[in-house]
Formats: C-alpha cells, sequence, structure tokens
C-alpha cells in the first residue's frame, strides 16, 4: 500500500464523506502505524496505544471507529479476551495501476535522478527546501505550541496573547492542533511539514480581510484545497513551498468570496 496515495484518496473523498475530526485523526494514526508494520493485513493495535496517540477516551475512540467502520475506510476484529488487541484491516481506497513502467539503465525505478542527494542532506521528499521560509515555518509551530516564547510575524512585530489564543481556538476547531506533543513522533516529514503549513495559512486568514470567513472553513475543504495546490505546484523538482503557500491561501480565499456571493443571493 502506498502511503501517500492513501491519505491523499482519504482527504479526497472526506469532501463527500464527511468524518468527525476524532475520526479523522484515529484513521491517520491507523495508516502511520501500518505503515511502520509494513503494510501488514492484520494490524493489532491496543485500545490504549490509539486513546494515547489521538487522546480520545474509550467512548470517543469506539465512536470514532465506528464512523470509519460504517463508512467503509476500515474493518475491525474485536480481541477475543482483555489480553489480545483488537485487529484492524486497511481497505485501500486508491486504484493500483499494474502498467509495467521501464526506467533508463542506471536509473532505480520510481526514483528520480538527485532524490538520493537531497534525501542525504535531510530534504523531505516531494518538497523542495526553502531554508529561510522552513525556518520561519517551525518558530510559528513551535510558539503557537507554547515550546518558545515569542514568535515575530515580520521581524519587527509580536503575535500578542489574544491573536494567537484566537489563531489556537481555529486550529482546534478544525482539528490540525497538536495538543499531545508526543503524537509528533509518528509524523512523516512530509505530514509534519503540511502541519506547519496549515498552521501559518491559518493565521494568515486571520490577519487578512477574510479572518470573518473563518469560522465557516471545513477540515475537509482545507484538506482538499491543499491537495489542489500541491499539484498545481508541483514538478520534476518536488514542490516549493513557498510558491505552494501563497497559491493555497489564494484557492481558500476564492472559495470564500464564493461564499459570500452565495449568501448575499
Amino acid at each position: 500500500m502506498d502511503y501517500e496515495k492513501q491519505l491523499d484518496s482519504f482527504y479526497t473523498k472526506l469532501n463527500f464523506n464527511k468524518l468527525s475530526t476524532n475520526a479523522i485523526a484515529l484513521y491517520q494514526a491507523i495508516v502511520h502505524i501500518a505503515k511502520g508494520a509494513s503494510w501488514i493485513k492484520e494490524l493489532s493495535i491496543a485500545n490504549i496505544t490509539l486513546m494515547s496517540i489521538c487522546n480520545l477516551t474509550i467512548k470517543e475512540l469506539q465512536n470514532a471507529r465506528n464512523e470509519l467502520i460504517n463508512k467503509k475506510f476500515l474493518e475491525y476484529k474485536k480481541g477475543r479476551n482483555q489480553n489480545e488487541a483488537p485487529k484492524y484491516y486497511l481497505i485501500r481506497l486508491y486504484e493500483v495501476c499494474t502498467k509495467e513502467i521501464r526506467q533508463p539503465e542506471g536509473q532505480a525505478q520510481g526514483k528520480p535522478v538527485g532524490q538520493a542527494v537531497r534525501q542525504a542532506q535531510g530534504i523531505t521528499q516531494g518538497y523542495i527546501n526553502t531554508l529561510h521560509f522552513n525556518t520561519t515555518l517551525d518558530s510559528f509551530f513551535d510558539y503557537i505550541n507554547n515550546s518558545a516564547q515569542d514568535f515575530f510575524d515580520n521581524g519587527k512585530d509580536q503575535i500578542n496573547l489574544q491573536d494567537k489564543a484566537i489563531i489556537i481556538m481555529h486550529l482546534k476547531r478544525l482539528g490540525i492542533l497538536v495538543e499531545n506533543q508526543s503524537i509528533l513522533e509518528l509524523f512523516t516529514e512530509n505530514k509534519l511539514i503540511e502541519t506547519k503549513i496549515f498552521y501559518w495559512v491559518i493565521k494568515e486568514i486571520y490577519f487578512s480581510s477574510y479572518r470573518i470567513f473563518l469560522n465557516n472553513l471545513t477540515y475537509n475543504n482545507l484538506c482538499l484545497r491543499f491537495l489542489k495546490s500541491k499539484e498545481y505546484v508541483s514538478g520534476e523538482e518536488g514542490i516549493d513551498v513557498e510558491r505552494l503557500i501563497p497559491y493555497f491561501i489564494k484557492c481558500i480565499q476564492t472559495d470564500m468570496k464564493e461564499e459570500k456571493v452565495k449568501w448575499k443571493e
């Protein structure tokens, strides 16, 4: 199973198949654990493990799991006793292309030239490393998650605590806020960058004239626009984060404009 294709298909399906934020968090955790377990068909995961990762009570876990089962995102088998962990079976959400792709001699199949060098330098696959901007994303992410004291958006003006609290409120409502820092250990590099981008984009919209529409923004729409934006700015060298973010923001703002017109009608 392909990790990125599975999650991309998952987010796409969310546009038509709504899920609660708890169900989304649970699915992400299960997919990530499955990836680490080399995609074994029968995945045993204790309830306490998922409760800890997703910061859920047993009741919330059961409800989120039932959502995913009922909407055909996964299958589930209860343990036979208290000592046996439940078993999860992920349903593949994307179509598999069986057509063989021939690569030029000397180039590993599916690996673009130069990718190994980028990976060795610590650059996440699929993204172009824009060091200055990535550092800014890191600083804001740490500031929101309280592991940094201050954040200066333009090098001069500090984001005050009131604005910070409101931004956190929006991140939490959308199910993006990382409240349990230990879950970051389960994030892939791409997932961590995407989360930092979401943080930044919500902040940018908040400080724009579109802030009045933030309450109408949904997680499903945010993910869908992100995937469309990522597809638009991707190229042979990967994705330029500095190009991706303004285009991503523009897409969301366009949606907000369209919604505003609907309200007037």
